[in-house]
């Protein structure tokens, strides 16, 4: 199964030291299943500051693991009530990265369906700030539209 679909996505950046910023895009993209695990990949653009990167999210029960190519790659890894440390260079250098999913649900099957995390990110154990990310994936009828 792979299907072209529309990806909404809303993400809440709560930095410590500055104002939350906010980042919402709607997108065309591709959507599959294999070996019982959904993906959904599509290219970023200037809304989220890493045009030209394509961004694959696996899906697979209370695990989504974000994988990005381009002048950005990383593999960040959201596990609930789990931190694990990731990989994420940029054209800036490499670093090393905390995410510590406070809570993650994801309610997907063949037609697309909804994620939904809240994590924390800290560099060097340092908080930097909390995050909410909200994926919506609809089957593209064709037109663009779900």
């Amino acid at each position: 199964m792979s299907k072209p679909v529309i990806i909404k996505i809303k993400g809440l950046q709560d930095l410590r030291d500055s104002q939350e910023e906010k980042m919402e895009l709607i997108t065309l993209g591709k959507y599959s299943k294999r070996n019982g695990s959904y993906y959904v990949s599509y290219k970023e653009t200037e809304v989220t500051g890493m045009e030209g990167v394509v961004t694959t999210v696996k899906i697979k029960d209370d695990k989504v693991t974000v994988k990005r190519f381009g002048k950005v790659n990383a593999s960040l890894v959201f596990e609930k009530n789990k931190r694990n440390i990731c990989h994420y260079n940029t054209p800036y250098g490499a670093m090393m990265i905390g995410i510590d999913t406070k809570s993650l649900s994801s309610d997907v099957n063949d037609d697309g369906g909804v994620v939904d995390i809240d994590y924390s990110v800290d560099i060097n154990n340092v908080l930097t700030g909390n995050n909410t990310f909200h994926m919506i994936i609809k089957e593209d009828m064709g037109n663009g539209q779900a």
